[in-house]
Parts: C-alpha cells; sequence; structure tokens
C-alpha cells in the first residue's frame, strides 16, 4: 500500500516537471516573438526616418499641397517674398542669383548677367493662397500673390537642416496641379540648400496678441487701400443682406472713412507730411481716437472666430480656416452671435421687441443702412420706400446721427406688436427728439420684420 503511495507520488512529481517545462518554454517562445516584433518594429521606423532624411521626396511623392495652418510660418514666407522682390527692386542680380532656385536657374540658361529681365518684381503685393507640403528637413510652399489686377505664383522651398531657402516663379498650370492632383518629386528635386549671404530663414515667432493685430490690421488695410478686396472676403450670408452689390459696401466704406483711416497702421503719416507741428499734433490726435481696444478668441469646429471690438465699440467677427484665410462680419446683429441667440431665446417677447429695435437703430447709427432696410416688412417697404436709397434719404433726413432710445409703451394687435418710442440725439447736440410707433412681427428664430410710423 504504501509502496503504491510512493508510486503514484514520484508520478505526480513527474508529471508537475514537464508541465513546468511545457510553460516555460511557451513563455519563452512568446518572449521571442516579442523580441523579434520590436525589432522588425525599431527597424521599420528607423527606415521611414531614414528615408525622410535621405530621400524625402518618397514621403510626399503625389501627396496633395495642403493649406498653411500656422500664421508664423505664413508671415515667414511672407518675409521670404519680401526680401525676393527686394532684391529684385534693387536689381541686386547677385542676390537674386544665390535665393532662386537652381533647377530654374538651369532650366532657363539663367545668369547674372540676363537674370533680372527675365524675373517680374512688385512694389507691393496680397497674398491670395499659401500651400505647404514637406517631412521634418524639407518643405515645399507654393504661394499666389496679385497686385492691381495681375498675379505671380511662386514656388519657396525651404531646408530645415541648413536654415536656408530658395524661390522662383512657376506657372499657375503647374501650381494647380501641385494642389489639386499632388506634387511630382524625386530625390533630386529635394536636396539640401546650400547656405551663402542672402538666403537664411527669419522665422517669425509672433504671440498671440500681435497675431490678432494681424488679422484685425489685415482686413482694416484693405478696406482703406483695396476695397474690392475687402468686398470678396465678407461673409457670403452677410454680404446678401447688406452689401449685394460692391457699390453698396464702397458706400458703406465712405460713410465710415475717418474710422477705417483711423483705425489703419499701415500709413501713419509723418511730421514731414505737414506745414506745422500743430497740424502734425492735431492729426495724431484724431488718430489715437481709433484702435482695436480688445478681442476675444474660440473655437467651433476647425473654424477659429475672433471678435474684435474697437474704441467706438463697433465689432468685427473674422472666421478663420487657415493662416490670414478668413471671412468678416462688421457687426453682430446682422447674423446673430450664439451668445445672441442664447439671449434672445431666453427672453420674454416684450425683451425680443426691444433687442429688435435695438437691432434696427444698430444698423442706421453704424450706415449699414442695407441691414436696417432688409428687416422692414416687404409691404411696407414696398408702399414707403421702393428704393433702399428713398430709405437712406428719409433716415438721414428725420434720425440723427446717434440715436438714444427711450421705450414708452408697448400694446399687441393680434399677432403685432406696437411699441411707441422716443428718440433723441445721443451726442446731445441737437435738443429736438422725434416719437415714432414700431410694429413689429415676431418669426422663427431671431427673425422679424417691422414698419414705423410717427407721430
Amino acid at each position: 500500500m504504501q509502496r503504491n503511495i510512493k508510486k503514484m507520488i514520484i508520478a505526480l512529481l513527474i508529471i508537475l516537471i514537464v508541465l513546468a517545462g511545457i510553460v516555460i518554454f511557451a513563455i519563452l517562445g512568446l518572449r521571442k516573438n516579442s523580441d523579434s516584433q520590436i525589432s522588425d518594429d525599431d527597424e521599420e521606423r528607423t527606415n521611414f526616418f531614414d528615408t525622410l532624411e535621405n530621400n524625402p521626396s518618397e514621403i510626399i511623392n503625389g501627396e496633395k499641397m495642403l493649406e498653411v495652418k500656422s500664421e508664423n510660418m505664413y508671415f515667414t514666407i511672407d518675409k521670404i517674398i519680401n526680401i525676393y522682390y527686394k532684391y529684385l527692386k534693387e536689381s541686386n542680380s547677385n542676390a537674386i542669383y544665390n535665393i532662386l532656385y537652381k533647377e530654374y536657374i538651369n532650366s532657363n540658361n539663367l545668369n547674372e548677367q540676363n537674370i533680372l529681365s527675365k524675373l517680374t518684381s512688385y512694389e507691393e503685393y496680397e497674398i491670395n493662397e499659401m500651400y505647404a507640403l514637406g517631412t521634418t528637413v524639407y518643405e515645399i510652399y507654393y504661394v499666389k500673390i496679385s497686385n492691381n489686377g495681375t498675379s505671380e505664383t511662386l514656388l519657396i522651398n525651404l531646408d530645415r537642416n541648413n536654415n536656408t531657402f530658395s524661390i522662383c516663379p512657376i506657372s499657375e498650370e503647374k501650381y494647380n496641379e501641385g494642389i489639386q492632383k499632388g506634387l511630382e518629386v524625386n530625390a533630386q528635386r529635394i536636396s539640401s540648400i546650400e547656405s551663402n549671404d542672402f538666403n537664411k530663414i527669419t522665422y517669425q515667432n509672433l504671440d498671440k496678441d500681435n497675431i490678432a493685430r494681424a488679422y484685425f490690421q489685415d482686413f482694416i488695410k484693405k478696406i482703406v487701400n483695396t476695397p474690392e478686396e475687402a468686398y470678396k472676403i465678407l461673409d457670403n450670408d452677410y454680404k446678401k443682406i447688406n452689401f449685394q452689390e460692391y457699390s453698396d459696401f464702397k458706400e458703406y466704406i465712405n460713410n465710415n472713412n475717418q474710422r477705417f483711416e483711423g483705425l489703419d497702421r499701415s500709413n501713419v503719416k509723418e511730421p514731414s507730411d505737414f506745414s506745422s507741428n500743430e497740424e502734425y499734433e492735431q492729426y495724431i490726435t484724431e488718430k489715437t481716437k481709433y484702435y482695436m481696444q480688445e478681442y476675444s478668441k474660440q473655437y467651433k469646429d476647425d473654424v477659429t472666430i475672433y471678435t474684435f471690438k474697437d474704441s467706438l465699440g463697433k465689432y468685427y467677427i473674422f472666421e478663420v480656416t487657415s493662416a490670414m484665410r478668413y471671412t468678416v462680419t462688421l457687426d453682430t446683429y446682422t447674423l446673430p452671435t450664439d451668445d445672441f441667440i442664447e439671449t434672445y431665446n431666453n427672453s420674454t417677447n416684450s425683451e425680443k421687441i426691444v433687442l429688435n429695435i435695438k437691432r434696427f437703430f444698430m444698423g442706421i447709427d453704424d450706415k449699414n443702412y442695407g441691414y436696417s432696410y432688409s428687416v422692414l416688412s416687404k409691404s411696407f417697404r414696398d408702399n414707403k420706400y421702393p428704393t433702399k436709397q428713398e430709405f437712406i434719404q428719409y433716415v438721414q433726413s428725420y434720425f440723427f446721427e446717434k440715436n438714444e432710445i427711450e421705450y414708452i409703451e408697448l400694446t399687441k394687435e393680434q399677432n403685432l406688436y406696437v411699441y411707441k418710442i422716443k428718440i433723441t440725439d445721443a451726442s446731445g447736440s441737437n435738443s429736438e427728439s422725434r416719437v415714432l410707433n414700431i410694429i413689429m412681427k415676431l418669426n422663427d428664430g431671431t427673425d422679424f420684420e417691422m414698419s414705423f410710423g410717427t407721430n
């Protein structure tokens, strides 16, 4: 009996030893496979970065160009373009030869004697588009610029290892192909750019406040100098309501010319522009009345939204989709903001009437007559003011430059609200007052229509 028990114990020990051996071999096998996988991953990663360093064309070949998102890279490329046109303006053929893309020089048989005759110089320019594609060491930028109805497309190469650049004009066909179909490049195409006295990159590093100011000043400069460009970047829905024609926008600018010129910091006059110090000091005093007072920044999906407020309390809403690519709304009442919509939805009907009356008079005070005209009911508009110009003539003759509103009495007749109000001159220079009856119908959302009569 005892002998049998001993045999059973020995058998169990043997089984346990065998099982332990199997487990050990299994663990070693898994570890070996894991080490092998890690080794494979490391090798693949190393090969990928070797490709970036030695032949980046394999990474970006056939890829489409992407809009530049970084404002600082946008301004870095803008500075390079400035340098290029500066050297052309100075007829510095040596500098141009040293910053021009070598493949462009070779394919066009250029030298320092003929190079200036083959290139176009611009005194001033607007950047219309900027696209980029690249790796950690080499980047390619496509830029479209314009000036007075003419345009040029440029190629800029950056070598981050050497901190150098090259530049050349390219055809619009090649430009569009790179954006729409993708780049076709090879290892020779993407090679290092040798450093010289003219092609060092000066990277821009603006903080968030200066980036915000850059957006604001970019638009103000367009309003003052190239209003047709400013018109193009107005929000389409906003434009349809307020400025269906460019002439409407130009009239709005003329009506607010003093404000916009005061806000423009791109062309401040010097003392030598005036016949006396007194005139210059008066100019500076007037100029300093206008400035960007504050701004806020928020994000909605892939859009960055800046809301600017100037020293006169006027608002400007920018919706930014990429670096210096944006649309603008010139007030907060034409296209209500999310904050306004929330306030409006939480208001009683009588409070909504007041908010809408304020919106109507904001348009009048801003000389944004297109908006105020758009909220008039169709029948009232057709009978009283068939054209916007007739409405403007009435407003300018009857209302004040800036209107202070006193709300007297609200009544309701069926689905219409009638609010008796008194308006006075907000500046205090005119002691007269006007009494109006505002007749309003509340529609869906923040929409409304109204008419008015005088007592």
